[in-house]
């Protein structure tokens, strides 16, 4: 009987060695170029520069909104790239086409390679042809892949398409990449390390966590005195991408901070996925609010479980992280990378952060801070920011003019212009009231939806528009998605591509602009004690980085002046004197100011008058 059994475990050992064997058919891993029979076709497009066409390369994409390099497993030795966002002239239908290779004695063919891609007004297909390329069988990748989209979770994904229907046992097979576009300026599409075998390499339990759709706090940075009552929602898309379906699919979101540990834990219970299946939009039931302790940085993360082992783990995570700060709203903690509007030449455009403000009475918006990208290009252009109380009157997460402007909704709050300097990065100024209110402060107010919006002009004879720093790794979409599901309204960022001022609509984008919103405590001056409107007090540069000039300009003789500044913990910096004061411009070095906002009071015996400035290094 032992004898037996041995034979018969033998024998299905080996006819299972047999089954699964795995043989390679063809490879290619773009070592150093294009390499030999290899050959990139342009059916439809521009022919101005190469790029417009598939390229090799070790940098990955150079367009406005590029979405960073593929970190294939060989990425080092470089790897093929369509740059569609470097080259928006119109449609692009351009293929990159492999060599013949020999499939005789294989009745299985699969070809999987390692991508990165993400989808606008586009579609990628795979090409096969086994006769010399006269004709070719298209398998359109990811065709449900909506606009904005990244065609998977990972950076690189790794995708497997059975090609066994059309190329086994066949002697003759090339394969293409193809993208294509009616519009062209799209994303871009990157390929590496081809394996054509006779084995589909998907692993039997494999669920993830979808990078391309999980819920975030609607502000990375948020002030302390500014916590959201309704706290934070979280969802996150799951999908099985194994071969086998997954029982006891768990997704739980973990919410810790450095000092007290874990401050938040839930769970969702999937039950069973089957294989091949997205499984989206599901809310956890509870939300979360952080403590109102400022300068707390938080760490998150979505995990995926399930009861049998997961063979591909590293996709069942995301990581995320937001943060309590003291005074500052922001949608980025930094700019990795600065976005223009689509198209080649030098346009007008807009972008816009949008900010719940629940606890505004009381506290003012002290300064704005955006980041421009191609300053030296750009000196001599000019930014207007605006402030906007907006209501989203018809439901629809566009910003029309007339929801911000008080046509229908809405009002404009401040407003302020600059002129591009040739070094500028980070830019800080302070806004303007726009109802011209005696002591200059924008007074925020409760339960108020603002948007912050900067608009850029090119100098005349600029070649490209302004690019605005920002960062496409916070997406704020599946956030909006939650809070519109609840109607609970809370958004990201929105922008016009072609249009700047009060009349442009704006719609909401993925990508995240670096422009900043400070709020501080109202500086209170009693309605009777400020300075009448008559009497003038300017102050410039603003923002100032060595010397403030003050200007005075009374109706009336004032024996006795004096001038406070402050910085926003209500330290005082400076004090002034000034006698028989009617008409004059002093300065005031700001050289050893530390960077920041500060407040400046000049106190009269006929009243205060306050304005906001910054130091800016």
């Amino acid at each position: 009987m032992i004898k037996n059994f041995t034979k018969t475990y033998l024998l299905a050992f080996t006819l299972l060695f047999c089954i699964n064997i795995n043989a390679q058919i063809f490879s290619e891993d773009f070592d150093g170029g294009i390499p030999a029979g290899w050959t990139v076709s342009q059916m439809d497009g521009s022919s101005v520069n190469a790029s417009s066409n598939w390229i090799y390369s070790t940098d990955g994409p150079q367009g406005a909104f590029s979405i960073g390099a593929i970190t294939s497993t060989t990425a080092a030795n470089g790897f093929m790239l369509f740059d569609s966002d470097l080259n928006c002239e119109g449609p692009q239908d351009v293929w990159l086409i492999s060599p013949s290779f020999d499939a005789t004695a294989f009745d299985d063919v699969v070809v999987s390679f390692e991508h990165y891609y993400r989808r606008f007004n586009d579609q990628i297909f795979l090409e096969v042809s086994v006769d010399g390329g006269t004709n070719w069988t298209e398998y359109e990748l990811y065709p449900d892949l909506v606009n904005n989209d990244f065609a998977g979770s990972e950076n690189p994904v790794v995708s497997s398409t059975p090609i066994s229907s059309i190329a086994a046992n066949q002697s003759d097979v090339i394969i293409a990449f193809r993208f294509f576009s009616n519009e062209g300026c799209a994303y871009s599409w990157q390929i590496d390390d081809i394996d054509v075998s006779n084995i589909d390499p998907t692993p039997f339990f494999d669920m993830r966590v979808n990078t391309n759709f999980f819920a975030i706090p609607p502000s990375i940075n948020t002030p302390a005195s500014q916590i959201d009552p309704i706290g934070i929602g979280f969802l996150c898309d799951v999908e099985n991408i194994g071969q086998m379906d997954a029982s006891g699919v768990n997704l739980n979101i973990n919410i810790s901070t450095a000092t007290n540990g874990v401050v938040h834990n839930q769970d969702l219970d999937y039950g069973t996925v089957i294989a091949g299946a997205l499984d989206e939009n599901r809310i956890f039931p509870e939300r979360y609010v952080p403590a109102a302790d400022p300068n707390v940085a938080y760490d998150a993360s979505y995990t995926i479980s399930m009861d049998s082992t997961d063979l591909a783990p590293g996709n069942n995570e995301i990581a995320f992280q937001f943060a309590i700060s003291d005074s500052v709203f922001s949608k980025e903690f930094d700019s990795n990378g600065f976005g223009g509007p689509p198209g080649a030449d030098a346009t007008p455009w807009t972008l816009a952060n949008h900010y719940y403000v629940p606890n505004g009475d009381d506290f003012t918006c002290t300064s704005i801070l955006f980041s421009i990208g191609n300053a030296a290009e750009s000196a001599g252009g000019f930014i207007n920011v605006y402030l906007y109380e907006w209501e989203d009157i018809n439901d629809d997460g566009i910003a029309q003019s007339g929801e911000r402007d008080g046509t229908i909704g809405g009002t404009i709050v401040a407003n302020a212009g600059y002129t591009i300097q040739s070094n500028d990065t980070d830019v800080q100024i302070v806004l303007e009231n726009w109802d011209t209110s005696p002591d200059d402060q924008i007074r925020l107010k409760d339960d108020t939806h603002y948007l912050l919006a900067v608009e850029t002009s090119p100098p005349a004879g600029a070649t490209e528009s302004v690019f605005i720093g920002g960062t496409g790794v916070w997406d704020y979409s599946a956030m909006t998605f939650l809070n519109d599901s609840l109607n609970t309204e809370r958004y990201g960022s929105f922008w016009n591509t072609t249009e700047i001022g009060t009349g442009a609509d704006l719609s909401q984008v993925i990508y995240a602009p670096r422009i900043r919103m400070h709020i501080n405590p109202e500086v209170m001056v009693a309605i009777d004690n400020q300075l009448g409107a008559e009497n003038i007090v300017n102050i410039f540069p603003n923002p100032v980085q060595e010397e403030l000039n003050l200007e005075l300009d009374f109706v009336e003789i004032f024996d006795e002046v004096i001038v406070k500044i402050t910085d926003m913990s209500g330290k005082e910096i400076l004090i002034k004197n000034l006698s028989k004061i009617n008409k004059q411009i002093s300065q005031i070095n700001t050289v050893n100011f530390v960077q920041g906002t500060y407040t400046l009071q000049v106190i009269t015996p006929k009243g205060v008058r306050t304005k906001r400035f910054v130091v800016a290094k």
